[in-house]
């Protein structure tokens, strides 16, 4: 288990976003965080959703570190992921 997970690029198939939270359930440690670098695919969204219903706190950053209000399509954004404690 790690207290830290980073990945990019992964998230631009629907299919694999459970999977993906499969693994992070599976791999992070309580309390951990994961950071994705997207590159603002349609589909992170989906993943966000999944993410937050599953327990997943959430934050949202541009390309600059600046805090985004939403997930943005077109456009850089880092996905920050914290597993609960």
């Amino acid at each position: 288990r790690f207290p830290v997970v980073i990945g990019c690029e992964i998230l631009y198939e629907d299919r694999n976003h459970e999977m993906l939270l499969d693994v992070l359930n599976e791999r992070l440690l309580p309390g951990g965080v994961a950071w994705f670098g997207d590159g603002g695919r349609v589909r992170a969204e989906r993943f966000i959703n999944l993410a937050r219903a599953a327990g997943y706190t959430l934050t949202l950053r541009d390309e600059l570190g600046n805090e985004l209000s939403a997930p943005r399509a077109g456009q850089y954004q880092l996905i920050e992921l914290q597993r609960p404690a």
